[in-house]
């Protein structure tokens, strides 16, 4: 059966792949994950009238996932990595949420309301040991601080210490693409699991008071 993806999504990973020559099996993993947070929504959304506070967490989150998925590989191919690293910290957030959810389902309500991204930044952490210090570099590039403050100067003789002053976006070089690439596939992959057994198990999905009925 055919992978489905948005239009947007085949154009990025159509571009993408050619830019930094991207293996047919990545490609094809990397679109199964994308597709399943699209299958996710729809299985989540449809079918019901009555929405619980569980299923609308849960249809947020994948709704947010894929926005940021897309933006992320759309900054790729425009070569703005600031915006691709505020994507990749935002899927790590919701990366963190579903930690938190499977921890502690009855709490799945809290994430309607304001939360705190260190303990998301934490329960990511615990999903994936080693997230934590690819937390710090994202901060580095976001915020105003050494990571972005330097974007502006590349380097052209380490020696001599000479560097040219470039403003603007620039093209994204092979090696550091096909690393932002996996980056983004093991996101998605590890997203697409986790509300994936949230979703399938339906419990969480029943959880708290009713939000919406849809008519």
């Amino acid at each position: 059966m055919p992978i489905r993806l948005t239009t947007y999504e085949i154009a990025s990973i159509t571009n993408l792949s050619e830019q930094f020559s991207l293996g047919e099996n990545f490609i094809t993993a990397f679109a199964e994950s994308l597709e399943g947070i699209t299958e996710l929504f729809q299985l989540v959304g449809a079918g019901v009238s009555e929405f619980r506070a569980g299923r609308v967490v849960m249809i947020g989150l994948l709704n947010h996932a894929h926005h940021n998925l897309a933006g992320a590989l759309k900054a790729l191919e425009d070569g703005n990595a600031i915006v691709w690293a505020n994507c990749v910290r935002s899927l790590v957030e919701v990366f963190g949420a579903c930690v938190l959810i499977a921890e502690e389902p009855g709490k799945v309500a809290n994430h309607l309301e304001a939360f705190s991204a260190g303990k998301l930044y934490s329960a990511a952490e615990r999903g994936q040991p080693g997230l934590k210090g690819d937390i710090k570099k994202l901060h580095g590039i976001v915020h105003p601080g050494p990571g972005s403050i330097y974007s502006a100067l590349e380097p052209e003789d380490i020696g001599e210490r000479t560097t040219r002053v470039e403003f603007g976006l620039r093209p994204v070089t092979k090696e550091n693409g096909l690393e932002a690439m996996i980056v983004l596939a093991n996101l998605a992959l590890w997203i697409e699991e986790r509300i994936r057994l949230l979703a399938e198990d339906g419990r969480v999905l029943a959880i708290g008071k009713r939000i919406m009925v849809v008519t």
